[in-house]
């Protein structure tokens, strides 16, 4: 990615890399272990659970959860406002009954 950015008297061109791992310590362990000896390839492994304990913890949320896309996790938003209007027997904002 690539942003403009305007610093008073002069602008830079700033190279954003998007698609590059920011990698600080044990990454490559913790992907062999997983892969390897763990066989959770999808979610939902030690890792996952790890991230979302410590998610919830540091914004002391009651439950965290994780998803492999932001697409996922609209469409999973959509789907949760369609359940709650549909349990709670409510309309929606446009007056539309589910």
């Amino acid at each position: 990615m690539i942003a403009r950015v305007n610093f008073g008297t002069s602008i830079r061109v700033l190279v954003i890399p998007v698609n590059k791992p920011f990698v600080v310590g044990k990454e490559f362990n913790n992907i062999a272990q997983t892969v390897l000896a763990e066989s959770y390839h999808s979610g939902n492994g030690p890792f996952t659970k790890k991230c979302q304990k410590w998610i919830e913890k540091q914004i002391g949320c009651a439950r965290a959860f994780l998803t492999h896309s932001c697409t996922e996790t609209l469409e999973m938003a959509v789907i949760l406002y369609f359940v709650s209007i549909l349990s709670s027997g409510r309309s929606d904002k446009d007056g539309l009954k589910l």
